[in-house]
């Protein structure tokens, strides 16, 4: 048996302790919250997580491309983006995957044949954790740029109202004037 074969035959086992060795990363009350909560609108990132988990292994078990996977992988870092997370902790889920498939595969993998096709399997979960980088940094830039745009308005918004008090206290000291000059 080879190593595609194992993981796809433990597929559900990986994708629920890789689930949980993600949430184990949240402290305690978070982490139950994230794994008993189901309402998606409650709770976003453990629904990202359910979702997109098992269709990323699927997407590195059958070799599927890249958009097999992106779409899921971008809605769980999106997610992650906007926590203020630095990106080590962010993306640190993508690593725990590894761990997943050691911990289910202990055995099987000690054999030198698999332990090679474990190697190169690794290295696909690496490409992945590279790409999430990217994902991620283009994530914090919108959450930055939306940011930086509600500054913006902000201000915009103080510089009309200064304006207008200006204009207002400019009408006062006309009318003064002309009831003085009247006078």
């Amino acid at each position: 048996m080879n190593l595609q074969d194992l993981l796809l035959g433990k597929r559900a086992a990986v994708a629920d302790r890789w689930l949980q060795l993600t949430l184990a990363t949240y402290s305690p009350d978070t982490a139950a919250f994230l794994g008993n909560e189901k309402d998606e609108f409650a709770n976003p990132v453990g629904q990202r997580l359910r979702e997109g988990i098992p269709v990323i292994i699927a997407a590195l078990l059958e070799g599927n491309s890249d958009e097999a996977y992106l779409a899921q992988l971008g809605e769980i870092i999106q997610v992650q983006s906007v926590q203020n997370f630095p990106p080590s902790r962010a993306l640190a889920f993508i690593f725990l995957l590894k761990e997943a498939i050691l911990q289910e595969l202990d055995k099987e993998l000690r054999e030198a044949r698999i332990l090679a096709e474990w190697t190169r399997f690794a290295g696909r979960i690496d490409q992945l954790a590279l790409r999430s980088m990217d994902l991620y940094s283009q994530f914090r830039e919108k959450v930055y740029e939306i940011r930086v745009n509600d500054v913006k308005r902000r201000v915009s918004g103080l510089q009309r109202r200064l304006n207008w008090v200006g204009d207002d206290r400019e009408l006062e000291s006309d009318c003064l004037s002309d009831n003085i000059q009247s006078k």
